[in-house]
């Protein structure tokens, strides 16, 4: 069979299905990859096709990369396109839409998260709508990562079929990289007895060559977001909700690490100065071992306005970091607040842009780790089924069959 495995960037594909990549060529298949930027570290065998996506929708590079995948595709004859993220999965189904309807591929597009909600504006939301029904009639299988994002789909029939319309556990995190470490375990965080591995000095350095945080002291309470540093992302909330701490937690002192690098990055560092809390956050920049950064902190924090099913909250949870994140689609398939005496929570949440309730939520957190009721071990036991061993063939049978 002959595949285009398309998303908007590679480095998209690079993250998060080389593995699936890698099994349909093992299993004889022709898989051509199509996105932008860089094509290092694709898997070998595969074809590559470059198409110069911009990020906005409107962009003209964007229909012409659309014009030239059609012009490709008849002379490929994929038998399927398998396509994500949302501005491909546009272009993508766009560039079918313009071949004859005898000699259009099957179409499967994995939605990675809609970007509109119930409380994103009317205007918005239609426009995004519309977006999604002009192209159902080129959209054999549509595949879901969370519980919105699949009523959603039902709700509005953007798929050919409302048959065909799955979701899925996402697309797996690698236990091999992100667990519990044998003695680093985070069990003990928190209530004053930091673990050798917290208190040793951080291997990457921040991202504008100033010295990082080295060292924690025995009382602080270390909190980590990996991200893109983006609007929808939110960082900046962060840097105000750990101002707040100093007055509503004083006995504690806290520290934030945002990794990531995006347009927002210098702003968020600028901010971080004006607040007078420069000294207590982290810009490591973009990193490569995350699980580094979960083995030195005590909490996973997310502040996003939308998510699909976010990999940082997984992997996070797999290394047993509880979490504390907006209550928005993805993190509410995810995490499971314990409520009364139940000890098997994995986090809290909170509205998004909710300052005050970012604070308790974090505050009850570190106290609970304290008190033993948020432990490594059940927190990682809550997202076993989210592992990549554990989704890969579900998924690959989606892809593959019919």
């Amino acid at each position: 069979m002959k595949i285009l495995y398309a998303a908007s960037t590679f480095g998209h594909i690079r993250s998060f299905h080389v593995p699936y990549i890698k099994e349909m060529i093992a299993r004889g298949h022709e898989v051509d990859i199509a996105g932008s930027g860089s094509a290092e570290g694709l898997p070998a065998g595969a074809g590559i096709v470059d198409l110069p996506f911009e990020k906005s929708m409107t962009s003209p590079a964007n229909f012409a990369a659309s014009r030239k995948l059609t012009a490709l595709m008849k002379g490929k004859c994929y038998d399927r396109v398998l396509v994500h993220t949302s501005l491909a999965a546009f272009f993508v189904r766009l560039a079918v839409k313009r071949l004859p309807a005898a000699n259009r591929p099957y179409v499967i597009n994995v939605v990675h998260g809609y970007l509109f909600d119930e409380n994103t504006p009317a205007l918005k939301r239609y426009i995004y709508l519309k977006a999604e029904r002009m192209m159902a009639g080129v959209t054999n299988r549509l595949i879901t990562m969370n519980e919105a994002d699949l009523k959603i789909a039902k709700e509005n029939h953007i798929c050919k079929s409302d048959r065909e319309i799955y979701k899925i556990a996402g697309f797996g995190y690698d236990k091999s990289r992100f667990g519990i470490r044998g003695g680093e375990s985070n069990s003990g965080l928190g209530d004053g007895k930091p673990t050798e591995e917290k208190n040793s000095t951080h291997a990457s350095p921040n991202c504008d060559g100033t010295p990082d945080i080295a060292t924690n002291r025995d009382d602080s309470f270390r909190m980590v977001y990996a991200a893109e540093f983006s609007a929808r992302k939110n960082q900046a909330f962060l840097l105000r909700v750990l101002k707040e701490l100093e007055n509503a937690d004083p006995g504690i002192e806290y520290r934030l690490t945002l990794a990531g690098r995006g347009a927002e990055l210098e702003s968020c560092k600028a901010l971080a100065k004006e607040l007078g809390i420069a000294d207590k956050v982290e810009f490591p920049g973009f990193v490569n071992n995350m699980e580094d950064f979960y083995a030195k902190s005590d909490l996973s924090i997310s502040s996003a306005r939308s998510e699909g099913l976010p990999f940082n909250i997984m992997e996070s949870l797999a290394c047993g970091l509880p979490v504390v994140a907006t209550r928005v689609k993805g993190h509410t398939d995810l995490i499971r607040p314990g409520k009364g005496d139940e000890l098997y929570g994995n986090g809290e949440l909170y509205d998004f842009g909710d300052i005050t309730g970012c604070v308790t939520a974090i505050m009850k957190v570190r106290k609970g780790i304290a008190a033993g009721i948020y432990t490594p071990q059940k927190i990682a036991k809550s997202i076993e089924g989210y592992a990549l061993d554990a989704v890969l063939k579900n998924n690959l049978d989606l892809m593959l069959n019919r």
